[in-house]
């Protein structure tokens, strides 16, 4: 410094520039499923300060994918900043399916299997797509997990519908081939009869033929449940045969015939003479009492073919065929 008098002197100062600190920021995980906790730390400073409200070194659950940013400050007071990105997966859509149907007959298979996710693990023992039988209705909870080790869960109930209970019965279980039509019941109601000789609710069993045979009864419920019974009915040949006497209980002649022919009553009566079709369809009846004549009976009304003749009397029941020309 030189004053008016041309005098002059100096004076001098030192100042220090600090090296700013070089700050970074870090984190526990740099993507994390929902939910999820991180910690983010500051480094090369003497304090940090986050923004978000983030406190450094204490975790956190993040809302979603952000970026957080840091300012360090070293002890001079210099101050740096750094910035770190958290990603935050989104939200595992795991479903619990089941085939074929979440509603399944008793004893019946279903198999569950999980969606949205890498690999699946099931409670109650159950093995994502194997298939399984329920005992009873209940509900079972899948846990999937992604590749990034995020886990979902899902539930679904599987009910079990009871099958329905079901019974047959016929009018009669041992006939003659030359019987009428034999009634099938099946309760409960809205099923059907199947088997041989059988047609709609009627068991024929000149369709049949002699031996034993097998009725089903078959019933679908609204659930779709299944439930079924038989009922066993045996067919005698019975013609000509007497099922409770001889056969020489009465005696046709001639036969065939062309309309009038006559019976012989061997045994005591009263009796009734039913005249049928070969399916067991009546088609007169008469009362005759045994006076030790022959009777006559005349089938020239009806069409020429072969009928059946039933006998019945406190003995039994005597049947014969007979042949209209």
């Amino acid at each position: 410094y030189t004053d008016v008098n041309g005098c002059s002197n100096m004076a001098m100062q030192t100042f220090t520039v600090n090296t700013a600190p070089v700050v970074t920021a870090s984190s526990t995980a740099s993507s994390i499923c929902p939910g999820g906790s991180v910690t983010l730390t500051g480094g090369g400073a003497a304090t940090y300060s986050w923004d978000n409200s983030v406190v450094d070194g204490v975790p956190f659950t993040p809302a979603a994918t952000m970026t957080y940013i840091v300012t360090g400050t070293d002890g001079n007071g210099c101050s740096d900043t750094a910035s770190i990105m958290v990603s935050v997966n989104s939200v595992l859509p795991v479903v619990a399916n089941a085939s074929p149907s979440a509603s399944i007959c008793a004893g019946n298979p279903v198999t569950l299997t999980g969606s949205g996710a890498a690999t699946y693990s099931w409670d109650n023992s159950v093995v994502d797509g194997v298939a399984f039988t329920p005992s009873s209705t209940a509900t079972y909870i899948v846990t999937g997990t992604d590749a990034n080790g995020c886990v979902g869960g899902d539930t679904i109930t599987i009910t079990v519908n009871p099958l329905p209970t079901v019974s047959g019965s016929a009018s009669s279980t041992t006939v003659c081939a030359s019987d009428a039509a034999v009634t099938l019941t099946g309760t409960p109601t809205g099923g059907t009869w199947s088997g041989t000789g059988v047609t709609g609710t009627s068991f024929v069993p000149a369709t049949a033929g002699a031996g034993t045979h097998t009725a089903t009864y078959q019933l679908t419920d609204t659930n779709g449940c299944d439930g079924s019974a038989t009922v066993t009915i045996t067919v005698n040949a019975c013609v000509g045969i007497a099922e409770a006497t001889s056969a020489e209980a009465i005696i046709v002649y001639p036969n065939p015939t062309t309309g009038i022919f006559t019976m012989t009553f061997t045994q005591e009566g009263p009796f009734v003479v039913n005249i049928m079709t070969v399916d067991g369809k009546i088609l007169s009846t008469e009362q005759r009492t045994n006076n030790g004549a022959a009777q006559n009976f005349d089938l020239s009304s009806y069409p020429k073919g072969i009928y059946l003749l039933e006998v019945q009397s406190a003995a039994g029941r005597s049947f014969s065929k007979i042949v209209l020309q």
